[in-house]
Protein backbone atom coordinates (compact mmCIF):
# COMPACT_ATOMS: atom_id res chain seq x y z
CA UNK A 1 0.00 0.00 0.00
CA UNK A 2 1.25 3.40 -0.73
CA UNK A 3 2.01 5.96 1.79
CA UNK A 4 2.35 9.65 0.89
CA UNK A 5 3.25 12.70 3.72
CA UNK A 6 5.06 15.50 3.53
CA UNK A 7 8.35 15.84 6.07
CA UNK A 8 8.71 19.52 7.96
CA UNK A 9 11.84 21.00 6.87
CA UNK A 10 11.98 19.57 3.31
CA UNK A 11 12.87 16.14 4.76
CA UNK A 12 12.89 13.76 2.30
CA UNK A 13 13.55 10.00 3.42
CA UNK A 14 16.54 9.87 1.53
CA UNK A 15 18.96 12.11 1.49
CA UNK A 16 21.89 12.44 -0.80
CA UNK A 17 25.11 14.04 0.69
CA UNK A 18 27.74 13.93 -2.18
CA UNK A 19 31.03 14.83 -0.84
CA UNK A 20 30.02 14.07 2.81
CA UNK A 21 30.85 10.00 3.28
CA UNK A 22 31.15 8.71 6.67
CA UNK A 23 32.87 5.80 7.42
CA UNK A 24 31.25 2.93 9.43
CA UNK A 25 32.31 1.43 12.23
CA UNK A 26 34.83 -1.07 12.66
CA UNK A 27 31.95 -3.63 13.73
CA UNK A 28 29.65 -2.82 10.29
CA UNK A 29 31.16 -4.48 7.38
CA UNK A 30 27.68 -4.51 4.85
CA UNK A 31 28.12 -1.19 3.86
CA UNK A 32 24.58 0.54 5.93
CA UNK A 33 25.60 1.54 9.10
CA UNK A 34 23.62 3.81 11.66
CA UNK A 35 25.02 7.21 11.99
CA UNK A 36 22.79 8.64 14.42
CA UNK A 37 19.56 8.71 17.07
CA UNK A 38 17.67 10.65 19.30
CA UNK A 39 16.02 9.14 21.64
CA UNK A 40 14.44 12.13 23.07
CA UNK A 41 13.37 14.45 20.23
CA UNK A 42 11.38 18.05 20.98
CA UNK A 43 12.98 19.95 17.89
CA UNK A 44 15.37 18.54 15.91
CA UNK A 45 12.82 16.80 13.57
CA UNK A 46 8.79 17.90 12.80
CA UNK A 47 6.63 15.82 10.73
CA UNK A 48 2.75 17.25 10.25
CA UNK A 49 1.21 13.75 10.64
CA UNK A 50 3.95 11.93 13.34
CA UNK A 51 4.75 14.93 15.40
CA UNK A 52 8.14 14.78 16.94
CA UNK A 53 9.15 11.32 16.44
CA UNK A 54 12.05 9.55 17.75
CA UNK A 55 14.14 8.60 15.03
CA UNK A 56 17.38 6.46 13.72
CA UNK A 57 19.57 7.57 10.56
CA UNK A 58 21.41 5.14 8.39
CA UNK A 59 23.95 5.66 5.97
CA UNK A 60 25.20 3.67 3.40
CA UNK A 61 28.94 3.96 3.02
CA UNK A 62 29.31 1.31 0.17
CA UNK A 63 30.13 2.21 -3.44
CA UNK A 64 26.92 0.38 -4.89
CA UNK A 65 23.19 0.53 -3.83
CA UNK A 66 21.75 -1.31 -0.97
CA UNK A 67 18.62 -2.86 -0.85
CA UNK A 68 16.93 -2.95 2.52
CA UNK A 69 14.18 -5.54 2.05
CA UNK A 70 13.54 -7.69 4.96
CA UNK A 71 16.57 -6.05 6.66
CA UNK A 72 15.24 -5.52 10.62
CA UNK A 73 16.00 -3.22 13.32
CA UNK A 74 15.59 -4.57 16.56
CA UNK A 75 15.33 -3.27 20.33
CA UNK A 76 15.20 -5.28 22.78
CA UNK A 77 13.08 -8.84 22.33
CA UNK A 78 10.05 -7.28 21.50
CA UNK A 79 10.53 -4.74 19.41
CA UNK A 80 11.88 -5.49 16.16
CA UNK A 81 11.05 -3.47 12.84
CA UNK A 82 11.52 -5.03 9.06
CA UNK A 83 12.07 -2.81 6.05
CA UNK A 84 10.11 -2.60 2.55
CA UNK A 85 11.25 -3.18 -0.44
CA UNK A 86 13.34 0.09 -0.55
CA UNK A 87 17.02 1.03 -1.94
CA UNK A 88 19.08 3.54 -0.32
CA UNK A 89 22.01 4.68 -2.77
CA UNK A 90 25.79 5.51 -1.62
CA UNK A 91 26.28 8.27 0.41
CA UNK A 92 22.50 8.51 0.57
CA UNK A 93 20.87 8.60 4.41
CA UNK A 94 17.08 7.20 5.48
CA UNK A 95 15.72 8.19 8.39
CA UNK A 96 13.67 6.51 10.04
CA UNK A 97 10.66 7.39 12.67
CA UNK A 98 10.52 5.43 16.02
CA UNK A 99 7.11 6.06 17.30
CA UNK A 100 3.34 4.78 17.03
CA UNK A 101 1.66 4.16 13.96
CA UNK A 102 -1.78 3.79 13.04
CA UNK A 103 -2.95 1.60 10.60
CA UNK A 104 -4.54 2.87 7.71
CA UNK A 105 -2.91 6.29 7.61
CA UNK A 106 -1.10 6.57 4.42
CA UNK A 107 2.27 7.93 4.15
CA UNK A 108 5.73 7.09 2.83
CA UNK A 109 7.64 7.39 6.04
CA UNK A 110 9.41 4.78 7.56
CA UNK A 111 7.54 3.92 10.87
CA UNK A 112 8.91 1.43 13.23
CA UNK A 113 5.83 0.85 14.90
CA UNK A 114 7.19 1.41 18.71
CA UNK A 115 9.39 4.58 20.42
CA UNK A 116 12.44 4.18 21.71
CA UNK A 117 13.71 4.69 25.69
CA UNK A 118 15.62 7.97 26.96
CA UNK A 119 17.25 6.25 29.10
CA UNK A 120 19.10 4.51 27.19
CA UNK A 121 18.78 1.35 23.98
CA UNK A 122 20.51 -1.42 22.98
CA UNK A 123 19.67 -1.31 18.66
CA UNK A 124 20.88 -4.51 16.45
CA UNK A 125 20.89 -3.84 13.06
CA UNK A 126 20.44 -7.22 10.81
CA UNK A 127 20.11 -8.13 7.24
CA UNK A 128 17.74 -11.48 6.23
CA UNK A 129 20.72 -13.83 7.27
CA UNK A 130 22.93 -11.87 9.52
CA UNK A 131 23.73 -9.10 12.40
CA UNK A 132 25.50 -6.58 11.04
CA UNK A 133 25.56 -4.10 14.05
CA UNK A 134 24.84 -3.58 17.11
CA UNK A 135 24.80 -0.05 18.84
CA UNK A 136 24.51 0.38 22.59
CA UNK A 137 23.09 4.01 22.86
CA UNK A 138 23.43 5.48 26.08
CA UNK A 139 20.99 7.55 28.06
CA UNK A 140 20.39 11.19 25.81
CA UNK A 141 19.23 14.09 26.66
CA UNK A 142 16.56 15.88 24.48
CA UNK A 143 17.25 16.99 21.21
CA UNK A 144 20.98 15.17 21.70
CA UNK A 145 21.46 12.19 19.48
CA UNK A 146 24.52 9.46 19.69
CA UNK A 147 25.93 9.94 16.60
CA UNK A 148 28.97 8.33 14.04
CA UNK A 149 31.54 10.55 14.37
CA UNK A 150 34.19 11.33 11.24
CA UNK A 151 37.09 9.28 13.66
CA UNK A 152 34.32 6.05 13.16
CA UNK A 153 33.76 6.27 17.09
CA UNK A 154 30.29 7.42 18.62
CA UNK A 155 29.64 10.76 20.24
CA UNK A 156 27.01 13.28 21.22
CA UNK A 157 26.32 15.79 18.66
CA UNK A 158 23.57 18.32 17.81
CA UNK A 159 21.20 16.49 15.48
CA UNK A 160 21.47 16.34 11.56
CA UNK A 161 18.65 14.44 10.36
CA UNK A 162 18.89 13.17 6.62
CA UNK A 163 22.64 14.78 7.10
CA UNK A 164 26.36 13.94 7.97
CA UNK A 165 27.31 14.42 11.71
CA UNK A 166 29.25 17.68 11.03
CA UNK A 167 28.05 19.82 14.18
CA UNK A 168 30.43 20.01 17.08
CA UNK A 169 30.85 16.53 18.91
CA UNK A 170 30.78 15.95 22.59
CA UNK A 171 32.35 12.61 24.67
CA UNK A 172 30.49 13.39 27.62
CA UNK A 173 27.18 15.12 28.27
CA UNK A 174 29.49 16.85 30.99
CA UNK A 175 31.49 18.04 27.81
CA UNK A 176 28.74 19.30 26.38
CA UNK A 177 27.25 21.16 29.32
CA UNK A 178 30.29 22.79 29.87
CA UNK A 179 31.21 23.37 26.14
CA UNK A 180 28.49 25.08 25.54
CA UNK A 181 28.85 28.00 27.27
CA UNK A 182 29.57 30.00 24.16
CA UNK A 183 30.42 33.27 23.63
CA UNK A 184 27.52 34.54 21.95
CA UNK A 185 25.50 37.41 23.06
CA UNK A 186 22.55 39.30 22.35
CA UNK A 187 23.46 42.63 21.63
CA UNK A 188 20.10 44.63 20.62
CA UNK A 189 16.47 43.60 20.00
CA UNK A 190 14.06 45.03 18.38
CA UNK A 191 10.76 43.93 19.67
CA UNK A 192 8.22 45.05 17.05
CA UNK A 193 8.65 46.30 13.41
CA UNK A 194 6.38 49.47 12.64
CA UNK A 195 7.23 50.11 9.16
CA UNK A 196 6.33 49.36 5.30
CA UNK A 197 9.57 48.66 5.04
CA UNK A 198 10.34 47.11 8.39
CA UNK A 199 7.42 45.51 9.48
CA UNK A 200 9.10 42.73 11.87
CA UNK A 201 10.75 42.92 14.88
CA UNK A 202 14.29 40.95 15.35
CA UNK A 203 17.26 40.20 17.36
CA UNK A 204 21.20 41.06 17.04
CA UNK A 205 23.72 38.12 18.09
CA UNK A 206 27.37 39.09 18.34
CA UNK A 207 30.21 36.40 18.79
CA UNK A 208 32.10 38.08 21.30
CA UNK A 209 34.43 34.83 21.29
CA UNK A 210 37.62 33.46 19.09
CA UNK A 211 36.34 30.49 17.76
CA UNK A 212 33.43 30.29 15.14
CA UNK A 213 29.62 29.74 16.44
CA UNK A 214 27.11 27.13 14.71
CA UNK A 215 23.96 29.04 15.50
CA UNK A 216 21.93 26.15 14.53
CA UNK A 217 23.37 24.43 17.94
CA UNK A 218 21.50 26.73 19.99
CA UNK A 219 18.02 27.49 20.68
CA UNK A 220 16.11 31.18 21.37
CA UNK A 221 12.53 31.61 23.12
CA UNK A 222 10.59 34.41 24.16
CA UNK A 223 8.86 32.08 27.10
CA UNK A 224 11.07 31.33 29.83
CA UNK A 225 8.97 27.70 30.67
CA UNK A 226 10.35 26.32 27.14
CA UNK A 227 13.88 27.31 26.57
CA UNK A 228 14.07 25.17 23.57
CA UNK A 229 11.61 26.51 21.41
CA UNK A 230 13.05 27.62 18.42
CA UNK A 231 16.20 25.98 17.15
CA UNK A 232 18.16 29.00 15.18
CA UNK A 233 18.76 28.61 11.31
CA UNK A 234 21.83 26.84 9.95
CA UNK A 235 24.48 29.94 9.84
CA UNK A 236 27.77 29.70 11.13
CA UNK A 237 28.77 33.16 12.67
CA UNK A 238 32.77 33.89 12.71
CA UNK A 239 34.27 36.05 15.61
CA UNK A 240 33.28 40.01 15.85
CA UNK A 241 30.38 39.22 13.97
CA UNK A 242 26.63 40.21 13.46
CA UNK A 243 23.60 37.98 12.68
CA UNK A 244 20.77 39.64 12.68
CA UNK A 245 17.43 37.35 12.92
CA UNK A 246 13.64 38.43 12.27
CA UNK A 247 10.86 37.34 14.20
CA UNK A 248 8.63 36.15 11.09
CA UNK A 249 6.86 33.35 11.78
CA UNK A 250 8.89 31.19 9.45
CA UNK A 251 11.44 29.14 9.72
CA UNK A 252 13.64 30.76 6.22
CA UNK A 253 17.14 31.92 6.70
CA UNK A 254 17.68 34.52 8.73
CA UNK A 255 14.03 34.09 10.28
CA UNK A 256 12.58 32.99 13.44
CA UNK A 257 9.45 30.80 13.86
CA UNK A 258 7.84 33.02 16.41
CA UNK A 259 7.16 36.73 16.97
CA UNK A 260 7.08 38.73 20.33
CA UNK A 261 3.94 39.92 21.80
CA UNK A 262 2.73 42.60 23.26
CA UNK A 263 2.93 40.65 27.19
CA UNK A 264 6.41 39.13 26.11
CA UNK A 265 9.66 41.27 27.02
CA UNK A 266 12.33 38.28 27.52
CA UNK A 267 14.66 36.93 24.78
CA UNK A 268 16.56 34.29 25.93
CA UNK A 269 19.47 32.44 23.71
CA UNK A 270 19.92 28.69 25.24
CA UNK A 271 21.96 25.68 24.66
CA UNK A 272 20.35 22.23 23.82
CA UNK A 273 20.44 21.32 27.76
CA UNK A 274 17.92 24.88 27.90
CA UNK A 275 20.56 26.48 29.81
CA UNK A 276 20.51 29.86 29.23
CA UNK A 277 23.61 31.21 27.19
CA UNK A 278 22.51 34.93 27.48
CA UNK A 279 18.81 36.88 28.28
CA UNK A 280 17.62 40.19 28.01
CA UNK A 281 14.63 41.89 29.10
CA UNK A 282 12.83 45.03 28.75
CA UNK A 283 10.00 47.44 29.48
CA UNK A 284 6.63 45.93 28.97
CA UNK A 285 4.97 48.99 27.65
CA UNK A 286 7.93 49.88 24.91
CA UNK A 287 6.82 52.38 22.36
CA UNK A 288 7.28 50.36 19.55
CA UNK A 289 10.10 50.89 17.05
CA UNK A 290 12.86 51.45 19.96
CA UNK A 291 15.55 49.15 20.05
CA UNK A 292 16.68 47.77 23.99
CA UNK A 293 20.30 46.31 24.51
CA UNK A 294 23.26 46.50 27.16
CA UNK A 295 24.72 50.32 27.28
CA UNK A 296 28.66 50.72 28.12
CA UNK A 297 28.16 50.15 31.44
CA UNK A 298 25.75 46.30 30.61
CA UNK A 299 22.45 48.20 31.85
CA UNK A 300 20.08 47.69 29.20
CA UNK A 301 18.74 50.98 27.63
CA UNK A 302 16.75 52.15 24.93
CA UNK A 303 17.78 52.98 21.60
CA UNK A 304 15.95 55.46 19.62
CA UNK A 305 18.02 54.84 16.26
CA UNK A 306 18.31 50.79 16.00
CA UNK A 307 21.29 49.89 14.30
CA UNK A 308 21.00 46.31 13.24
CA UNK A 309 23.80 44.23 12.18
CA UNK A 310 26.44 47.27 13.66
CA UNK A 311 27.52 48.09 17.31
CA UNK A 312 24.98 49.88 18.97
CA UNK A 313 25.74 53.76 19.56
CA UNK A 314 23.31 56.89 19.26
CA UNK A 315 20.69 58.04 21.62
CA UNK A 316 19.94 55.92 24.01
CA UNK A 317 16.98 56.56 27.24
CA UNK A 318 16.69 54.90 30.33
CA UNK A 319 13.04 53.83 29.52
CA UNK A 320 11.00 52.43 26.83
CA UNK A 321 7.77 54.39 27.78
CA UNK A 322 7.37 57.91 26.39
CA UNK A 323 5.33 60.79 28.02
CA UNK A 324 3.20 63.16 26.46
CA UNK A 325 4.50 66.99 26.74
CA UNK A 326 5.62 69.42 24.15
CA UNK A 327 9.16 69.44 22.80
CA UNK A 328 10.95 72.27 21.10
CA UNK A 329 9.53 71.02 17.53
CA UNK A 330 5.93 72.36 17.18
CA UNK A 331 2.63 70.78 15.23
CA UNK A 332 1.92 74.66 14.42
CA UNK A 333 -0.74 74.21 11.49
CA UNK A 334 -2.87 71.21 9.84
CA UNK A 335 -4.50 71.11 7.01
CA UNK A 336 -6.57 68.36 5.93
CA UNK A 337 -8.42 69.65 3.10
CA UNK A 338 -6.43 71.27 0.03
CA UNK A 339 -7.79 72.67 -2.04
CA UNK A 340 -6.48 75.89 -2.65
CA UNK A 341 -2.92 75.50 -0.41
CA UNK A 342 0.28 74.04 -1.38
CA UNK A 343 1.32 72.14 -4.46
CA UNK A 344 3.67 69.33 -4.28
CA UNK A 345 6.45 68.08 -6.43
CA UNK A 346 3.80 65.52 -8.65
CA UNK A 347 1.07 68.54 -8.51
CA UNK A 348 -0.98 67.29 -6.09
CA UNK A 349 -2.81 69.06 -3.15
CA UNK A 350 -2.15 66.48 -0.56
CA UNK A 351 -3.58 66.66 3.68
CA UNK A 352 -0.03 69.08 5.45
CA UNK A 353 0.97 69.60 8.99
CA UNK A 354 3.64 72.36 9.36
CA UNK A 355 6.12 72.09 11.67
CA UNK A 356 7.93 75.04 13.83
CA UNK A 357 11.46 74.81 15.80
CA UNK A 358 10.26 76.79 18.79
CA UNK A 359 13.77 77.20 20.60
CA UNK A 360 16.60 79.54 20.19
CA UNK A 361 19.05 76.89 18.65
CA UNK A 362 18.87 74.81 15.48
CA UNK A 363 18.13 71.32 16.18
CA UNK A 364 18.27 68.08 14.40
CA UNK A 365 14.54 67.05 12.56
CA UNK A 366 16.40 63.07 12.94
CA UNK A 367 15.14 63.68 16.61
CA UNK A 368 11.65 63.42 15.34
CA UNK A 369 8.54 60.88 14.74
CA UNK A 370 5.42 61.49 13.15
CA UNK A 371 2.04 59.11 13.40
CA UNK A 372 -1.51 59.33 13.62
CA UNK A 373 -1.95 56.09 16.23
CA UNK A 374 -0.68 56.78 19.29
CA UNK A 375 0.30 52.84 19.75
CA UNK A 376 2.60 53.30 16.70
CA UNK A 377 4.22 56.70 17.46
CA UNK A 378 7.49 56.51 15.57
CA UNK A 379 5.70 55.31 12.27
CA UNK A 380 7.53 57.70 10.39
CA UNK A 381 10.64 59.18 11.26
CA UNK A 382 11.88 62.57 9.82
CA UNK A 383 15.33 62.64 7.93
CA UNK A 384 18.24 64.06 9.65
CA UNK A 385 18.15 68.10 8.65
CA UNK A 386 19.03 71.00 10.63
CA UNK A 387 16.39 73.28 11.49
CA UNK A 388 17.05 76.94 12.63
CA UNK A 389 15.39 78.77 15.26
CA UNK A 390 11.64 79.82 14.27
CA UNK A 391 11.95 78.00 11.10
CA UNK A 392 8.75 76.04 9.70
CA UNK A 393 9.05 72.84 7.95
CA UNK A 394 5.86 71.46 5.97
CA UNK A 395 5.31 68.09 5.53
CA UNK A 396 2.69 66.19 3.33
CA UNK A 397 0.80 63.79 4.86
CA UNK A 398 0.05 61.99 1.46
CA UNK A 399 1.38 58.47 2.22
CA UNK A 400 4.24 58.86 -0.22
CA UNK A 401 7.16 58.30 2.27
CA UNK A 402 9.84 60.45 0.46
CA UNK A 403 12.63 61.89 2.70
CA UNK A 404 14.17 64.51 0.41
CA UNK A 405 13.40 68.33 -0.32
CA UNK A 406 9.77 68.08 -0.30
CA UNK A 407 9.04 65.77 2.76
CA UNK A 408 6.26 63.04 2.53
CA UNK A 409 4.69 61.08 5.23
CA UNK A 410 4.28 57.75 4.84
CA UNK A 411 0.82 57.92 5.94
CA UNK A 412 -2.45 59.39 5.68
CA UNK A 413 -4.85 60.95 7.40
CA UNK A 414 -8.28 58.80 8.00
CA UNK A 415 -11.52 59.18 8.63
CA UNK A 416 -10.72 57.20 12.17
CA UNK A 417 -7.65 59.33 13.08
CA UNK A 418 -9.04 61.63 15.74
CA UNK A 419 -4.96 63.09 16.86
CA UNK A 420 -1.82 63.87 15.53
CA UNK A 421 1.33 63.21 16.86
CA UNK A 422 4.77 64.55 17.39
CA UNK A 423 7.41 62.39 19.55
CA UNK A 424 10.82 63.90 20.20
CA UNK A 425 12.59 60.67 20.32
CA UNK A 426 15.81 62.21 22.25
CA UNK A 427 14.11 63.23 25.31
CA UNK A 428 11.20 60.34 25.00
CA UNK A 429 8.64 63.28 24.87
CA UNK A 430 5.37 63.45 22.52
CA UNK A 431 3.20 65.98 21.52
CA UNK A 432 -0.20 65.88 20.04
CA UNK A 433 -2.81 67.46 18.20
CA UNK A 434 -6.67 67.15 17.97
CA UNK A 435 -7.32 66.34 14.53
CA UNK A 436 -10.54 68.49 13.08
CA UNK A 437 -13.65 65.76 12.85
CA UNK A 438 -15.59 68.01 10.19
CA UNK A 439 -12.62 69.21 8.15
CA UNK A 440 -13.95 72.00 5.58
CA UNK A 441 -12.42 72.96 2.22
CA UNK A 442 -8.97 74.96 3.09
CA UNK A 443 -9.54 75.35 6.54
CA UNK A 444 -6.49 74.72 8.95
CA UNK A 445 -6.34 74.15 12.37
CA UNK A 446 -3.20 75.94 13.89
CA UNK A 447 -1.68 77.82 16.96
CA UNK A 448 -2.43 81.44 17.40
CA UNK A 449 0.30 83.75 18.31
CA UNK A 450 -1.33 83.50 22.33
CA UNK A 451 -0.77 79.36 21.94
CA UNK A 452 -4.43 78.63 21.34
CA UNK A 453 -5.50 76.47 18.57
CA UNK A 454 -7.99 78.00 16.20
CA UNK A 455 -9.53 77.32 12.45
CA UNK A 456 -7.98 79.50 9.60
CA UNK A 457 -9.62 80.05 6.95
CA UNK A 458 -6.28 81.69 5.43
CA UNK A 459 -3.78 78.97 5.92
CA UNK A 460 -0.40 79.64 5.69
CA UNK A 461 2.24 76.88 4.94
CA UNK A 462 5.49 78.11 5.92
CA UNK A 463 4.56 80.99 7.77
CA UNK A 464 3.27 81.94 11.10
CA UNK A 465 -0.62 81.70 11.97
CA UNK A 466 -1.15 85.86 11.42
CA UNK A 467 -4.64 85.48 9.50
CA UNK A 468 -7.60 86.03 11.41
CA UNK A 469 -8.40 82.45 13.45
CA UNK A 470 -11.78 81.06 15.15
CA UNK A 471 -12.80 79.13 17.90
CA UNK A 472 -15.29 76.98 15.87
CA UNK A 473 -14.70 75.38 12.41
CA UNK A 474 -18.32 76.64 11.11
CA UNK A 475 -17.22 80.56 11.78
CA UNK A 476 -13.93 79.85 9.67
CA UNK A 477 -15.97 77.82 6.74
CA UNK A 478 -18.40 81.09 6.87
CA UNK A 479 -15.83 83.58 6.48
CA UNK A 480 -13.52 81.89 3.95
CA UNK A 481 -16.64 81.83 1.84
CA UNK A 482 -18.15 85.59 2.60
CA UNK A 483 -14.99 87.12 3.21
CA UNK A 484 -12.77 88.12 0.38
CA UNK A 485 -13.50 87.90 -3.17
CA UNK A 486 -12.59 88.81 -6.60
CA UNK A 487 -15.23 91.76 -7.26
CA UNK A 488 -13.58 92.71 -10.72
CA UNK A 489 -10.80 92.79 -13.26
CA UNK A 490 -9.68 94.74 -15.68
CA UNK A 491 -7.32 93.03 -18.59
CA UNK A 492 -8.31 95.16 -21.55
CA UNK A 493 -4.89 97.06 -22.14
CA UNK A 494 -3.50 96.93 -25.48
CA UNK A 495 -0.25 95.37 -25.48
CA UNK A 496 2.98 97.18 -24.63
CA UNK A 497 0.50 100.69 -24.28
CA UNK A 498 1.39 101.43 -20.53
CA UNK A 499 -1.79 100.95 -19.68
CA UNK A 500 -2.46 98.47 -16.42
CA UNK A 501 -4.38 95.94 -15.72
CA UNK A 502 -6.00 95.31 -12.43
CA UNK A 503 -7.81 93.69 -9.90
CA UNK A 504 -10.23 94.91 -7.49
CA UNK A 505 -10.99 92.74 -3.86
CA UNK A 506 -13.88 93.20 -1.92
CA UNK A 507 -14.08 92.69 1.58
CA UNK A 508 -17.55 90.82 2.58
CA UNK A 509 -16.85 90.91 6.30
CA UNK A 510 -17.29 93.83 9.07
CA UNK A 511 -14.33 93.62 10.05
CA UNK A 512 -10.56 94.66 8.57
CA UNK A 513 -8.73 92.00 6.88
CA UNK A 514 -4.55 92.08 7.35
CA UNK A 515 -3.95 90.73 3.82
CA UNK A 516 -0.63 89.81 5.15
CA UNK A 517 0.00 86.44 3.52
CA UNK A 518 -2.80 86.98 0.95
CA UNK A 519 -1.77 85.81 -2.64
CA UNK A 520 -2.70 86.82 -5.97
CA UNK A 521 -1.70 84.60 -9.28
CA UNK A 522 -2.60 83.46 -12.43
CA UNK A 523 -1.69 79.97 -12.03
CA UNK A 524 -2.91 76.89 -9.80
CA UNK A 525 0.76 75.66 -9.83
CA UNK A 526 1.74 78.80 -8.42
CA UNK A 527 -0.55 79.66 -5.71
CA UNK A 528 2.37 82.21 -4.37
CA UNK A 529 3.17 84.10 -7.11
CA UNK A 530 2.43 87.49 -6.36
CA UNK A 531 2.02 88.73 -2.42
CA UNK A 532 -0.49 91.37 -1.66
CA UNK A 533 0.19 92.56 1.52
CA UNK A 534 1.12 94.08 4.24
CA UNK A 535 -2.10 95.62 4.23
CA UNK A 536 -5.19 96.04 5.37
Amino acid sequence: MKRVVSVFLALAMMFAAAGCAVPASAENTGGIVISEVVTSNSNSLKDPLFGQPDWIELYNSADSPINLSGYTFSEGRNNTYTFPDIEIKPGEYLVVYCCAFSEGVETEALCTGFKLSKKGVTLTLSTPKETIQTLEVPELETDISWGLAADGTYKYFIPTPGAANTTRSFASLDELKTTEKVALKITEVQPEGITDSEPYGWVELYNDGAEPIELSSLYITENLSNPTKARMPDMLLEPGAYAVLRFTGQTGAGELPFSIGADEHTLAVTNSMGAIVDMISWDSDIVPGLSVGPGSDGKVVYYTQPTSGEANGGPALESGSFAESAGDLRINELLLKNTFSAIDEDGERSAWVELCNASNGPLDLGNYALSANGNRLLKWRLPSRQVKAGEYVLVFLSGKDRTGAELHASFRLGAGETKLYLTQLNTGTFETADVPRDPQDNVSYGLSADGKWLYFPQPTPLAPNTTKGFAQISAAAGAASSGLMISEVAAVGTAKSGAMDWVEIYNGQDSDVDLSGYYLSDSRSNLKKWPIGPTT
